[in-house]
């Protein structure tokens, strides 16, 4: 399946530690790439589990189910469809609110024009519910194909999201992949895992999911949408399951599987067809996923200014190009550049640029921050699994020391130095690192949620008199807690 670029010394940067990057055709280019340049794909992931398929039925409580079906109906802040992003430490927070004070929020504020924000915090609490019963409980139905991954840290989190659909609808076949960074980089990067619950109750005709057991090979061989090769009857082509729709069941399988849905012919009481869907991303993509995730009103915006910045491209002539560069452009069709005259006569576009621009950056400096985060939870980790206590000031020059030596994060793998997304060129200076260690050790919650505690167990013979945990404070990580 396509020709490994790895061992290409021009795509050396693109290598990822989980899988490999190869070339991919799928008939399908985003309009954001302007030249023709070839598909990648990150194939061959390592994961607990491969060419699986499990359907099982009972999968959330049946209020949740309700409430995420009455959320798509509502149209609250504009959309039926919404996503959002949970990780994995999301899931181990106890200060996600009840059910029934979500349910409060969303019959409280349905109707108000201008409260995106506040029921972002109500579908990511809703999404996170999801997540703890579907994948993560100790009794969840499909724990047991993702528990190795989740112990070793392999994945960084799942991205939501929730679509109604209407009758005589139906959704294509595809396969899922990282939106946005299909979008920006013309990678494709499977999720580890998917999945589906559905939502709608009564009789549902038609509507099934169907889903093809040989993976990317049935992918390659098809395309995007079909365009290499239409799938005319499914029943003819070997490995598809047809699964019927089924209130309150979930579908979790290999992520590289491709699927579909079959068009929706009737409902009971002319209800809509209401499913959530769910991919599970490891440490080398969600960081990225994380900040756009599809269906989300982050990632909405980025669509709308890439189709938007498309429709501003000029014939090859007109485009403005390095000198040293034309010769190497090879056009998609017509248009190969931007015309920047185009961009500053559209104030909406410029406006929306600008406004980009600003939400990157806060964006990625909060994944700077998490990142060091993420450094002092592994050095203290790896102390422990050698039965080791941390002193503060040795975890601040160990954090100092590996920050970019083992960078996992993929925009540092695409972009080579990162110097075009904005990641910082030297570690986080020692007070910086101080500051997280302290929230992650004196702050009660944040102790509880991350299991770092003082040796001694008196937080108050570990701090000065500000309050901030001293540099010869020894810290060690305490027992977790069986999953419930």
């Amino acid at each position: 399946m396509g020709t490994n670029d790895n061992k290409n010394d021009d795509n050396a940067r693109l290598k990822f530690q989980n899988g490999t990057i190869a070339a991919f055709d799928d008939g399908h280019i985003p309009d954001t790439q302007i030249e023709n340049g070839p598909s990648k794909i990150v194939q061959n992931q390592r994961k607990q589990s491969k060419k699986f398929l499990e359907v099982s039925q009972n999968v959330l409580d049946e209020d949740l189910a309700d409430t995420i079906y009455d959320l798509c109906m509502k149209k609250i802040g504009g959309s039926k469809a919404w996503g959002t992003y949970v990780t994995i430490l999301d899931t181990e927070r106890d200060d996600i609110p009840q059910l029934s004070e979500l349910v409060s929020l969303i019959d409280y504020h349905n109707g108000e024009p201008n409260i995106g924000k506040s029921m972002e915090k109500v579908q990511h609490a809703l999404a996170v519910m999801v997540v703890r019963q579907f994948l993560l409980n100790k009794n969840a139905p499909v724990r047991r194909f993702l528990s190795d991954d989740i112990a070793s840290g392999a994945i960084h989190g799942v991205g939501v999201w929730a679509l109604s659909s209407c009758i005589d609808t139906q959704v294509e076949y595809h396969i899922d992949y990282a939106e946005m960074i299909r979008y920006e980089h013309n990678i494709i990067i499977p999720p580890m895992y998917g999945g589906t619950l559905h939502c709608t109750r009564g009789k549902i005709g038609g509507g099934e999911f169907c889903v093809n057991n040989r993976g990317l090979e049935h992918y390659e061989l098809h395309g995007y949408k079909g365009k290499k090769c239409p799938i005319l009857n499914l029943s003819e082509e070997e490995g598809w399951v047809k699964i019927p729709y089924q209130f309150n069941q979930g579908i979790f399988h290999d992520g590289d599987f491709p699927h579909c849905s079959m068009r929706l012919a009737s409902t009971e009481l002319n209800r809509k067809r209401v499913i959530v869907g769910l991919n599970v991303f490891g440490i080398d993509s969600g960081y990225q996923v994380q900040l756009a995730p599809e269906h989300s009103s982050a990632f909405n915006r980025r669509v709308r200014m890439y189709q938007t910045i498309s429709k501003m491209q000029c014939p090859v002539n007109e485009a403005w190009t390095p000198a040293d560069s034309k010769s190497n452009i090879t056009s998609r069709s017509k248009n190969a550049g931007i015309n920047l005259d185009k961009i500053k006569q559209n104030k909406g576009l410029s406006k929306l640029l600008v406004l980009a621009k600003r939400a990157k950056v806060r964006q990625e400096y909060l994944l700077e921050q998490q990142k060091v985060i993420t450094s002092i939870q592994e050095a203290i980790d790896e102390a422990d699994v050698e039965g080791k206590c941390l002193v503060v000031a040795e975890l601040i020059d160990i954090v100092q020391k590996r920050f970019f030596t083992s960078d996992t994060s993929i925009s540092n793998r695409l972009d080579g130095d990162g110097s075009s997304v904005g990641f910082q060129s030297k570690p986080p200076k020692k007070d910086d690192i101080l500051v997280h260690i302290n929230s992650l050790v004196c702050t009660e919650q944040e102790a509880k949620l991350n299991r770092i505690s003082v040796s001694s167990g008196d937080k108050s013979s570990a701090t000065c008199e500000n309050g901030f945990i001293i540099p010869s404070a020894i810290l060690c990580r305490v027992a977790n807690s069986p999953a419930s």
